[in-house]
């Protein structure tokens, strides 16, 4: 009975010990789960707000709102430190249009010329809005052309048509929206977008409106998701990473060439329409994660200044 005891406190203690080490690994792994967890969900963030802030601006002019940093404290019901949003924008194609007639409410053309068969109100036309070349004589002014080839190559079929997000500007007043381009006329020189497009803003032919192909990526946290909202698709973010619990940017400007006094500008919580940004000398942006393991929180912090590469060839 007194070795049935022994052997039995043995094997006790020994089960013991090895219970308390399979559960001290366990913990272990999953401390060391979540870490890993969170130092991706960092070094993602890191990855595509790097690759996306190196490459805004290409083939946009000073005065066109490529980047806008919107302060926690601005947006609706925003508050003291919330995190902030952050606007990319970059333009597709060496060609952009004008826009030569007012655009407003249901209008579904844009017209991009002055001279048309079918409508005599635009047959005297704005500044900018003549007929344009037809170099190779198919009956397409060349920039309509590589507008229209873009839209067949690239477009997504919808209604048995190649269709393409497209963003009108009115540099006047600094706003624009996104619509879908789906047709081209070039009788009478004009897009198309779908039937029952509302306007948002009002864009008059004397404000010398424009038209883009653009891509622009949104950057925002909702809860702990860091996600991307592209060419103001609200209604399909994308989530990119989760773990993120805030998001804080600041614009940095370049330090003025001599014989100005060579004292670096104030950092801006805010950019945005009528900013300059090709005199930004970096974007610095602060992302913070945490995971909770046990009641405890694990924090990691990515913090750098990244510069727009296209400011340097300005």
């Amino acid at each position: 009975m007194v070795e049935m005891l022994i052997a039995l406190v043995v094997t006790m203690v020994v089960t013991a010990g090895a219970l308390t080490l399979a559960l001290s690994s366990r913990n272990l792994f999953a401390l060391d789960a979540a870490r890993t967890r969170l130092n991706e969900s960092i070094r993602g963030s890191r990855d595509f707000l790097m690759t996306d802030i190196r490459q805004v601006g290409e083939r946009l002019g000073s005065t066109f709102p490529a980047i806008e940093i919107v302060n926690g404290d601005d947006l609706p019901g925003g508050q003291t430190g919330d995190p902030d949003q952050l606007v990319l924008r970059r333009n597709l194609l060496d060609t952009t249009l004008r826009s030569c007639q007012s655009v407003s409410d249901n209008d579904r053309r844009i017209y991009i010329s002055g001279l048309g068969e079918d409508d005599n109100s635009h047959d005297d036309p704005q500044p900018g809005c003549v007929a344009l070349p037809d170099s190779d004589g198919d009956g397409w002014p060349d920039n309509h052309q590589v507008w229209r080839d873009y839209r067949e190559t690239n477009g997504e079929e919808m209604g048995g048509r190649p269709t393409v997000p497209a963003f009108l500007y009115n540099p006047q007043t600094g706003q624009g929206e996104f619509f879908l381009y789906t047709r081209d006329d070039n009788d009478d020189a004009y897009i198309e977008t779908t039937s029952g497009h509302s306007w948002t803003h009002d864009y008059p032919a004397d404000d010398q409106c424009r038209v883009f192909l653009l891509e622009e990526r949104r950057y925002r946290l909702e809860g702990d998701l860091l996600q991307l909202i592209m060419n103001q698709d609200d209604a399909r973010p994308l989530n990119l990473v989760d773990g993120i619990r805030d998001f804080q940017l600041r614009a940095r400007f370049k330090i003025p060439p001599l014989p100005a006094p060579q004292v670096e500008p104030p950092a801006l919580d805010s950019f945005g329409p009528g900013d300059d940004w090709t005199v930004l000398r970096a974007i610095e942006v602060r992302v913070n994660g945490r995971v909770v393991f046990k009641n405890e929180f694990i924090e990691r912090e990515w913090s750098s200044e990244i510069l727009p590469r296209n400011v340097l060839s300005r």
